[in-house]
């Protein structure tokens, strides 16, 4: 039972992750959370229809509240004067109360248990099988998942880059061949195919997790499509195995540890991805700072290069005193200034190089503006 848990918790994982990615990406990230609350109705209706739980059904009922859904909040965008954030807190509130209110007219004698619909209950997942001509094979969510990724791996192969390229840019994208409304149905349907599985899981709060936290934390790493696609798998995969060992160890909410522990992935990426983290970003910002003051050094001794003043422009204590400068910004500025061949010391002399000439003269057009132009910004400032 542990092996086919973690199955499960692997296979959902995965599958919202890739769902969510395009939607993500698309900056839509707030309309997964608005799918996975409204589609209580769709799946209350499939089953009424069906006459009570139907895979089947549950999908279909799902995409079709996932495209009322996207309509309603398109409509009230266009027409309504709301911004899309605003007509998703109107509409996805209304949807999921909705369903909640079916659920008691169709299902009086159903226990409706808050918790399990917010945080749904992954145990029960491996429960219900897949039985084929009187073969087990497995849990119905793990099937379920697999077939929801190789729909999602097969449209998007088809669609290709224009799934990305309409959420950036629409009229172009249209201009240029590329249906935006076919894409948007496209994407919500597997978006809502994604959720029904999930929300059997992890309930409807925590399938917006699984579906945006894993490529968020991608695309901290990379922004190439396909890897970041890959990457944001790769961290849904590790996500669920580490909350469903780190919960079986203590006994805690399976669905609410793993995302926790996605959650803590997207903090430790905050922090320590090479480009975008919090750490590269200070690094950077101290290089730029160190660049900064080796660019006012080398402009301040061209200024007075070949002057009577030269010599005594040009020393380390001239920086101190008369520029006001702190003894560590002067050795920082030099220091710096001396690394990129700008200057070097003739002891307590400081001689601009070929290479610190240029780099002045080039700093002082890039302050000089072109008659009728606005001057342009600079690293140097007054």
């Amino acid at each position: 039972m542990t092996a086919d848990l973690i199955l499960c918790a692997v296979a959902v994982a995965a599958a919202c992750s890739l769902c969510g990615f395009f939607l993500v990406v698309r900056r839509q990230a707030m309309l997964v959370d608005a799918i996975s609350h409204s589609i209580l109705p769709g799946l209350v209706l499939g089953f009424a229809l069906a006459g009570g739980p139907n895979p089947l059904a549950a999908i279909g009922g799902a995409v079709l509240a996932a495209l009322v859904t996207g309509m309603l909040v398109e409509r009230l965008t266009r027409s309504g004067g709301m911004s899309e954030d605003s007509a998703l807190g109107l509409v996805f509130p209304t949807l999921f109360a909705l369903g909640v209110l079916l659920v008691s007219l169709f299902f009086r004698q159903v226990h409706l248990d808050a918790d399990a619909i917010l945080l749904g209950e992954i145990v029960m997942a491996p429960r219900e099988r897949l039985n084929l001509g009187g073969w087990d094979l497995g849990p119905q969510a793990v099937w379920w998942s697999i077939a929801i990724l190789t729909a999602t791996g097969l449209a998007t192969a088809a669609a290709g880059p224009r799934t990305l390229f309409v959420g950036f840019d629409p009229r172009s994208a249209q201009a240029g061949g590329v249906p935006p409304r076919q894409v948007d149905i496209l994407l919500l349907s597997l978006a809502a195919m994604a959720a029904v599985v999930s929300f059997r899981a992890v309930g409807a709060i925590l399938t917006v997790a699984l579906m945006t936290l894993p490529t968020i934390t991608a695309l901290l790493w990379t922004r190439r499509a396909v890897a970041a696609a890959a990457v944001a798998g790769g961290v849904a995969v590790i996500g669920a195995l580490a909350g469903v060992g780190a919960a079986l160890r203590l006994d805690l909410s399976i669905s609410g540890m793993m995302t926790l522990m996605l959650g803590g992935l997207l903090l430790g990426s905050l922090i320590l991805a090479p480009r975008r983290g919090l750490a590269a970003g200070s690094g950077r910002s101290r290089r730029e700072a160190r660049r900064f003051l080796a660019q006012m050094l080398v402009v301040h001794l061209h200024t007075h290069a070949g002057t009577p003043s030269e010599p005594e422009e040009s020393r380390f204590s001239h920086l101190v005193q008369d520029l006001e400068w702190s003894r560590s910004r002067a050795l920082t500025a030099i220091r710096e200034a001396v690394k990129r061949g700008w200057v070097a010391e003739r002891g307590s002399v400081l001689e601009l190089s070929a290479e610190g000439r240029a780099e002045a003269v080039r700093l002082e057009r890039l302050r000089s503006p072109v008659p009728g132009q606005a001057p342009k910004p600079t690293a140097i400032s007054e």
